[in-house]
């Protein structure tokens, strides 16, 4: 509703602005008593002052008076969104603004958004134009003049085509939006898990839920193309799996996880850990552990010969080694009980 000089003048200053309530009113919501949404909206620029793109933000929500919906990107961030976070649910790629207070994720909606298959499997590997919109196709679903839930994963699993880094880290953003799903789900199933009587149909329901948005999501954006840059995030996709009751999806990325390049011994401690007492894994296991034993008796003759000279380790990498070498002893020699193999208990702690 402005026009190009209107929006000029916006932009050519900015709004002095102190942390205060913010109403906009709302009609006709049976889910809002009061009759308006309310927030706290804090200065957005140096502490004294609303940025250009907030000013435009609640000049958007004004004008719109609830009759068209409002959406976030989620890769929007949290600063961006000017304190609406209770009114802002997550529907997939986007957040949408509602006229009430809301949960953070539309589980319905988000499951449409995120699972509905659009388009052959082989889109994910090798995907081109021709044919794409093929006239001869009478259930032709690809193209809709209307709205219609799912998104198009083209050639995110095509190892002929280099991905920048940039673009990876863009692509984290689709993952979180899975992640954040597989998550939810998966705190209602341990909730129900905790009653007295838990609902078994309910239990199943939720775990299989859980785990076809983390299929769905590993098909949809492949590690082996767009790998995962977090590892903590990688792990607790592995730890959803495992509490899930699908080992092989754990091991699997256990197994990629482990042959990383950069892991902290802490990690490995943990990784260890998990192979033993959750996938049976003893001897990959003592395979782990013992090579972090040997690792730290090099590092710390390095250190009794050199110091912390050049040629030797920095200070900081030789406290982490410090602070997890009793893990690493105590781990090796608890899964040697625990195997009846006391003589290699013993050699341990020599």
């Amino acid at each position: 509703n402005l026009s190009d000089n209107q929006v000029d003048a916006i932009t050519s200053r900015l709004q002095r602005w102190e942390e205060k309530k913010v109403q906009v009113p709302v009609k006709n919501d049976p889910e809002n008593d009061e009759g308006y949404i309310e927030w706290s909206l804090k200065p957005t620029f140096a502490g004294q002052a609303l940025r250009v793109q907030d000013i435009m933000i609640l000049r958007i929500i004004k004008d719109a008076g609830w009759k068209v919906p409002i959406y976030f990107a989620v890769t929007v961030s949290q600063s961006n969104r000017i304190g609406l976070d209770s009114y802002l649910d997550m529907q997939g790629l986007t957040f949408q603004l509602k006229s009430h207070k809301t949960s953070p994720v539309d589980q319905s909606m988000m499951y449409k958004n995120l699972m509905t298959q659009i388009g052959p499997d082989d889109w994910s590997t090798d995907f081109t134009m021709p044919g794409f919109n093929s006239p001869i196709d009478e259930e032709y679903k690809n193209w809709s003049r209307g709205y219609l839930p799912g998104y198009m994963f083209r050639n995110l699993g095509n190892n002929e085509i280099y991905y920048n880094d940039q673009v990876i880290r863009l692509l984290q953003n689709y993952r979180s939006a899975y992640m954040q799903l597989a998550v939810t789900y998966y705190m209602d199933y341990q909730k129900e898990k905790r009653k007295k009587s838990p609902d078994e149909y309910a239990l199943i329901d939720l775990s299989e839920k859980a785990v076809s948005v983390l299929d769905q999501m590993r098909f949809n954006i492949p590690e082996s193309t767009i790998p995962i840059t977090s590892e903590d995030l990688h792990y607790q996709v592995a730890r959803l799996y495992g509490d899930l009751n699908r080992k092989d999806s754990m091991k699997d990325i256990l197994d990629e996880l482990i042959s990383m390049g950069g892991l902290s011994p802490s990690n490995k401690v943990e990784y260890a850990n998990v192979y033993f007492r959750e996938l049976d894994d003893t001897e990959m296991a003592i395979n782990i552990l013992s090579d972090l034993q040997n690792e730290y008796i090099k590092m710390e003759n390095m250190v009794k010969i050199k110091g912390f000279s050049k040629g030797s380790i920095s200070t900081a990498r030789w406290n982490r080694w410090q602070k997890a070498f009793p893990d690493i002893v105590s781990s090796l020699v608890y899964i040697y009980k625990s195997t009846d193999q006391y003589l290699e208990a013993e050699d341990v702690l020599v």
